[in-house]
């Protein structure tokens, strides 16, 4: 039933003119631009503005990379025997489409509302509130246990359901907000870079991202010689913070980019081309003046 609508879809929509426009109907016919790993580098390391989403695709699946090994030796921890792990596992994953339907539902205007910033800075916010209270949960359970066995519980069963409401709150964030926002800070570029650095970061970010999470925890493994993930944790838990941080900083850095490529847009389609060309003996207004009288037109 998928791959039938997904050929009726390429068919008979996304290829009339009636349903998709003239200018998205000749860009989509254009081949796609393919760049190896090394271009991919090069294109990131040219251009800041490149770099910094990058640094936000790298920063989503570096934490939630090793946050996810976390998580996992936790419940296997709390859950030991096999078909109660994977009671878990299957409930885990159900409840991740529910939440993340019912986001997308309910906050698919969110971005539009608030503004890119606010939509961009939510997922690491959330991410490295529930990683601090995870890992207090984790390393000071000793000093923690007396306050939750009031209530009946276990530090292990807490960090396994705190770290359980981060992966189901990060994986539906991604969807609802980190998604929709990364995707939107390509908009004030020009075609060339928007193919180009889309394009980086696909290759880069995913692929540092995916693999650098396994490749930092395995070499942790093979330096320190041991077997027991617990023993390396605390290390693992500074990269998640010191990555997280990272990401936050470079969602400042890019909003402020982000938003002055945006005005200079806006400028340049308020100022018609006409009014910038004129005869000598017109004695034009300086370029200036005619950006502040459009601006103050368009406001009004």
């Amino acid at each position: 039933l998928m791959l039938g609508l997904y050929w009726w879809l390429h068919k008979y929509v996304l290829r009339n003119s009636k349903y998709v426009p003239a200018q998205h109907l000749k860009a989509a016919s254009k081949p796609k631009v393919k760049m190896t790993v090394l271009e991919s580098f090069k294109q990131v390391l040219t251009s800041k503005y490149i770099a910094l989403i990058a640094i936000l695709v790298f920063g989503y699946g570096f934490t939630m990379n090793l946050l996810g090994i976390m998580w996992k030796k936790q419940v296997q921890l709390q859950y030991p025997e096999a078909i109660d792990y994977a009671n878990f596992t299957a409930n885990f994953y159900l409840w991740t489409g529910i939440i993340t339907v019912t986001i997308l539902f309910f906050f698919k205007g969110l971005v539009a509302r608030f503004g890119w910033f606010k939509g961009a800075i939510v997922t690491p916010m959330a991410i490295l509130l529930t990683s601090v209270t995870f890992f207090v949960f984790i390393f000071f359970k000793d000093t923690v246990s007396p306050f939750v066995a009031v209530y009946g519980v276990t530090p292990l069963l807490l960090a396994v359901w705190v770290s359980t409401g981060q992966q189901l709150l990060s994986k539906s964030c991604k969807y609802a907000l980190f998604d929709p926002t990364k995707e939107m800070s390509y908009i004030p570029l020009d075609s060339e870079l928007k193919s180009k650095g889309k394009a980086a970061v696909d290759v880069v970010g995913h692929l540092l991202s995916k693999g650098s999470g396994g490749f930092f925890f395995m070499a942790l493994l093979m330096v320190t010689g041991v077997s027991d993930l617990m023993t390396v944790a605390p290390t693992l838990a500074g990269a998640v913070l010191l990555a997280t941080l990272i990401w936050i900083f470079a969602v400042f850095k890019l909003n402020t980019q982000y938003l002055a490529r945006v005005n200079e847009t806006e400028d340049e389609d308020l100022i018609p081309v006409t009014t910038l060309t004129s005869t000598k003996e017109e004695s034009p207004e300086p370029v200036s003046e005619i950006r502040e009288k459009a601006k103050l037109s368009a406001a009004s």
